[in-house]
Order: C-alpha cells, then structure tokens, then sequence
C-alpha cells in the first residue's frame, strides 16, 4: 500500500511553515533559477495548466493555524519556486501536484514551524546570520505584475482563479483534492508501463473472447465462456501479475553503477531478483525484492536501500536508489544507468576489467538531475 496519495492543488492553496528559507538549496543551486526551470502542461475543465518542475513533487498537510484549518507543506523552498511559477501565468488556474501523506507524525510539526503570517508569505536571505534580502507573498506579486487598468476579460478570469484558490484551500480532506489521473497524468502509484499493460490487455481478450463450437453438447456448452461474457475465472490477470511482468520488462538485464561497476539483474518466478556485482568492489550477490505493502522494491533483507518502481517506469534508463529511512526521497544515494545492448559488459572473469573500462549507456549521466537535495 502506498504511504502517500498524489493530488493536484493551486499552489497559492499552500501556505509556508517558515518565517525565512535560504536563496539556494543545498546543493548549491539557486532557488531563483530553479524557477525558471518549470514548465507547464495543459490542464482540463477547471485547471488551465499544471506545473512541471524538475524536482521532486511537495508534501503537504492538513494542518490548523492561527486563522483556520488550511494546507500546508515543509517543503518551502520548492513551494516558493512553484507559487513564482504559477504566478507568471496569473490569471490562467494553475496547479502542481503534491503528495498527501495518509498517516503523519504530527508531534514535531509544531517545531518546525515558525511562521507569525500564517504561512501566507515568506522572505528569503543567503544564510539564517544574514538579513533578508526580499519578501514573497504572491498576493502581492500579482497586483503589482497586473496593475490598476485589467479589461473586462482579464477581470473575469482573475475572479476564477482567485475562485479556485479559495475552493482548494476549503477541501479538508485527501479525497476532496483533484485527482492528478483526471488530466491525464500518470500517477507515480501506477508502476506498469504501457506496453506491458497493453500486452496484458490483450492476453486477457483473447482468452475471454474463446468462441464456443456449435456442435457441442448443450451440457459442454454451459460449461464454456461465451463469446459476449468475460472468463474472469479463466483468464484474469491479477495485479502481482501485472506488476511482476512490468518490474520484470523494466528492471532485467545489465546496470552501470556510479563508480563503473556492474550490476546484473534476474527476476524469478516471485517479485525478486537476484543481483550479482561485478567491478571495483568485487562480486557479489544481493537479492532485491517487492515488497507490496509499500508499493517499493528493497534492496537486501535488511531494507537499508529501496528504489520507487514507478520512477523506473517515468525513467526506464536508471535506477534511483534511497536510504530505507528517507522516505521523502530527499537525496538519493546512487544510481544505476543501464547498459545499451552493445555496449552490455562480458560474462565471466572480464567483469574484473569493468571499472576501468568506459562504456557508453543509453541516456548518459548527465541527462539526470540531482541536485535538489532538500526542500
């Protein structure tokens, strides 16, 4: 089961939970060129366009404040960059998807907190010794970009928006929010690429649509499945079936590591591989499995490691590994790149040779972002 629901909301619906965040995340990268970095996708009925950002989407939190029960995330920083961006496109309704936790420790949200606005603004400033260098409160940012002169057009769809902000920030619960499926995004909780569901799509047709011959018995014929009713007892595909055949089309097969090493990957008949490494730290095999109560793939019996099957599917050319205890997926630890078929490495004692040895994967390294490290 998953520990989280995605949900799209107006970014604006998303109040801050720090009074000040820092103008660059941890890495380094500036926060204000981050936002230039997001872009958008066409949304339907009443969401005009939803937010792509390059990094990882925001958790939030149904949390009561000085002035009511609103949403709010800790995930500053990032929601600041998504506020800026959507404000750009003011009045148009944008949203972003976010993830809602089904279960939170609330003990600690209280200190770290420490908004006296309510969350509604935020100033930013180079280090927590430094005074703050400029204030955001989009708000703000919108009357001043649009000025005192809007035509009657521009009026009507400021209302709108300004509507949908008020109607998301009013939705108490998880299954009041949007669902991101609605405008056709594929949520991360789905991990089947589509050319393994298609194909299972059609095993199951053709075993469903088995035609009866007309020179059976009537007794033979009832215990046949007709042409116009599903064989649901004959032919269904159950969901360890689906997700095995999907984990299996995307995870088989050779994998670069970070250091040059080489990790081969062997699904058996269950959900779980056994994977054997060869390169600079020796060989070795590990035994990496799903386990269906996360919704994650563990690497070891001691769930040091995981991986999220569906970022597999969204970047079928690496695989992204956490730290068992970052389940917010904040900083990944490593990464497997996979193999293009002529350049996969050699069976046997030339594995030793591996590391240091160049070989070109399709995708490359440097296609891949990492570098948001935090909120």
């Amino acid at each position: 089961m998953p520990l989280f629901e995605e949900k799209l909301i107006s970014p604006f619906a998303i109040r801050f939970t720090q009074e000040h965040i820092r103008t660059t995340f941890r890495d380094g990268r500036a926060v204000e060129q981050t936002v230039t970095e997001i872009e958008t996708q066409p949304g339907k009925c009443d969401v005009d366009l939803i937010l792509k950002a390059p990094f990882p989407h925001i958790e939030i939190i149904r949390w009561t404040s000085a002035d009511g029960d609103h949403w709010f995330s800790f995930d500053n920083r990032r929601l600041y960059c998504l506020q800026r961006a959507a404000a750009a496109h003011w009045p148009r309704r944008v949203a972003c998807v976010v993830e809602v936790p089904y279960a939170a420790d609330r003990s600690s949200w209280w200190r770290k907190c420490d908004t006296s606005v309510a969350g509604g603004s935020v100033s930013l400033r180079h280090s927590s010794m430094q005074p703050a260098v400029s204030s955001w409160d989009w708000r703000d940012a919108i009357q001043e970009q649009t000025g005192t002169t809007m035509t009657v057009a521009f009026f009507y769809a400021a209302g709108l928006a300004n509507q949908a902000v008020l109607d998301d920030d009013a939705k108490a619960s998880i299954d009041d929010l949007t669902n991101p499926s609605d405008h056709g995004i594929l949520s991360r909780c789905t991990p089947c690429p589509q050319a393994v569901m298609t194909e299972l799509q059609n095993r199951a047709e053709e075993s469903n649509t088995a035609c009866t011959d007309p020179n059976e018995s009537d007794q033979d014929t009832q215990d046949k499945t007709p042409r116009h009713e599903p064989a649901a007892a004959n032919a269904s595909v159950s969901k360890e079936d689906m997700i095995r055949d999907s984990m299996k089309c995307t995870l088989n097969g050779w994998w670069e590591g970070e250091k040059g090493e080489a990790y081969n990957l062997v699904s058996d008949d269950a959900l779980a591989w056994t994977c054997s490494r060869a390169g600079i730290a020796g060989k070795k095999k590990f035994t990496v499995r799903y386990d269906p109560e996360s919704n994650l793939i563990w690497w070891g019996t001691s769930w040091k490691y995981y991986m999220d099957p569906s970022d597999a599917c969204g970047q079928p050319e690496q695989i992204v590994w956490y730290a068992g205890g970052d389940m917010k997926k904040s900083r990944p630890k490593f990464r497997w790149y996979r193999w293009s078929e002529q350049s996969a490495p050699l069976s046997g004692p030339k594995n030793a040779r591996i590391a240091n040895t160049s070989y070109s994967y399709s995708g490359g390294k440097q296609g891949y972002r990492s570098w948001w490290g935090g909120s």
